[in-house]
């Protein structure tokens, strides 16, 4: 999801381009308005004959204009719209209230709070039941309340489509597993998708087990304490 627009002018010839944005393609879209200096020296407000307005698309994208400084590279908020959209698959508002809320005063201070947000992800052990996991297919996008076992993940994931494509996250929307065509292309824990999920999710695929019934939660039998963290990684035991 992009989150920061920004509107370049140099020399009379303007760019107006969405970040985050592949890193090759800077260089190209910088040069076609004549800036052939390298990205990570295009600074917000301190390269010369070159002016740039961030806007924010979304609320994390505003929390990040509001803490950019000066001397922050177009590279380097390229780079932390690229880290924000890895650890927020499909939900921003924690984020960005996590970066509203912190002492954060520039660009590589805010790649900081994202990645703590990831270490806190990843060492918070709370026992929690359910994940939410997400279909996506040509005709619909289905959500799921997943019971957080490993080999209910494995069957739910065999049990879809392999054309669809699933993500899996937190009940507040921290990613945690996505899959394509029927293959796992990320997991947040990898220690977990090594030595507990694909054990079992292998041999379904391969027809040796059977899938097991899915385990699903009805939503009206969910209670979310208003008052629990807004990170999470399952404790999937």
């Amino acid at each position: 999801m992009k989150t920061v627009y920004a509107f370049i002018e140099y020399q009379g010839n303007s760019l107006a381009v969405d970040f985050p944005l592949d890193i090759y393609d800077m260089p190209d879209h910088l040069g076609s308005i004549g800036i052939h200096i390298p990205v990570n020296k295009v600074t917000v407000a301190e390269t010369k004959d070159v002016s740039v307005k961030l806007t924010g698309l979304n609320e994390v994208g505003e929390a990040i204009v509001d803490k950019v400084a000066d001397s922050d590279s177009l590279f380097e908020i390229n780079k932390l719209c690229h880290a924000v959209e890895e650890v927020c698959l499909l939900g921003y508002e924690d984020m960005a209230e996590r970066l509203s809320s912190s002492d954060a005063e520039c660009v590589k201070e805010m790649i900081t709070v994202v990645e703590g947000f990831t270490q806190q992800d990843q060492s918070q052990m709370m026992d929690y039941p359910y994940l939410v996991a997400y279909v996506y297919s040509k005709e619909e996008r289905t959500e799921h309340l997943l019971k957080a076992t490993p080999e209910n993940i494995a069957s739910f994931i065999v049990k879809n489509s392999p054309l669809d494509i699933i993500q899996i996250t937190t009940p507040y929307d921290t990613a945690f597993l996505s899959t394509r065509a029927g293959f796992i292309d990320y997991c947040r824990d990898q220690e977990f998708l090594t030595n507990e999920l694909l054990p079992v999710l292998v041999p379904m695929q391969l027809g040796e087990v059977e899938p097991p019934e899915v385990e699903l939660f009805a939503e009206n039998n969910i209670d979310i304490d208003d008052e629990a963290p807004g990170f999470f990684v399952i404790k999937l035991y």
